[in-house]
């Protein structure tokens, strides 16, 4: 599977709470991809703006249809994903369809998440 980052070249000092919760929603994002769906290609892509840290990990696999699909093992890696997120004072979205692949956003606002 082929993986491409799009960064900002000089990105904020965040705390290590922050670092720590980003990698482990990465990480889980693309653990889901691997063992779900079939992909040969994601795209993580990280946005800095003057409010919001977003990150969205999309990749070309098979796509699913409501969160069921994959069982009780992929929803707890959902639900870890969320809690991450609302640790952060973010919100993580999940879209996908049959066919279409699957994208995972996530935003943060920027505030909460700089080191101090």
């Amino acid at each position: 599977m082929q993986v491409d980052l799009e960064m900002p070249d000089e990105p904020p000092e965040l705390s290590r709470n922050a670092q720590i919760n980003l990698f482990r929603v990465i990480q889980e994002a693309l653990n889901n991809t691997e063992k779900h769906a079939k992909a040969s290609r994601v795209d993580i892509a990280i946005d800095i703006g003057p409010q919001k840290l977003c990150v969205g990990v999309r990749d070309d696999g098979c796509g699913f249809e409501g969160l069921k699909s994959h069982g009780r093992q992929n929803n707890l890696g959902i639900a870890s994903m969320r809690e991450r997120a609302e640790l952060l004072g973010g919100s993580l979205e999940i879209v996908s369809e049959p066919g279409g692949g699957t994208t995972v956003n996530l935003e943060v606002p920027l505030g909460q998440i700089l080191e101090v």
